[in-house]
């Protein structure tokens, strides 16, 4: 037997074992790298769905303080809409983003009409939230497509708005649109 014969009879069996060990370490550092690609992938979604959730609550929220300051002159406090909005700006997708806007120009063209028109009255009102709640059920639309990737949009949105009264009729009693229009 020579003296070299015994060394290398270890290499093979060496450098299998490294190599092993190599491979499974590369596989625990490519799987802990995806699962922090998924995680924050997971995150940022999170921050786009509680974003998009605020401009709808808060769009919920002004539309009846319009109302009130229509109707009762009452001051409408925009700062929780105009937070929901740069929130919305830090994590969401270009066109939620740009379905918001429309939503604050709505607001602002809203706004602005109900200055002209002066004094309170239902029908003029009517108009008014069937503008705001167009843009808003488009956003909706908008985020459940882009983030939430919910391929079919909603129709109308999920609330029943009380009905409008637009006069009283013949014996005084005050009439609806219902009333005008059994369909609706």
């Amino acid at each position: 037997m020579e003296i070299g014969d015994g060394v290398t009879d270890w290499i093979p069996i060496v450098v299998s074992s490294a190599g092993a060990a190599l491979v499974t370490l590369l596989g625990a550092v490519t799987g802990g790298a995806i699962a922090s690609r998924s995680q924050k992938r997971h995150l940022i979604r999170d921050k786009q769905v509680d974003a998009c959730a605020a401009i709808v609550a808060e769009s919920t929220r002004a539309e009846l303080a319009m109302r009130r300051l229509w109707r009762r002159d009452e001051k409408v406090d925009w700062k929780p809409w105009n937070q929901a909005l740069a929130l919305l700006s830090l994590v969401a997708t270009p066109a939620a983003i740009a379905a918001a806007e429309k939503m604050d120009a709505t607001f602002w063209h809203s706004t602005l009409r109900m200055e002209e028109l002066g004094t309170f009255d239902e029908a003029s009102w009517s108009g008014i939230v069937q503008d705001l709640r167009s843009v808003r059920l488009d956003f909706i639309n908008v985020a459940r497509e882009e983030i939430v990737e919910v391929r079919h949009g909603l129709k109308r949105l999920p609330i029943i708005p009380p009905p409008v009264r637009l006069g009283t009729n013949q014996t005084g009693t005050p009439t609806t649109r219902a009333d005008a229009d059994p369909q609706g």
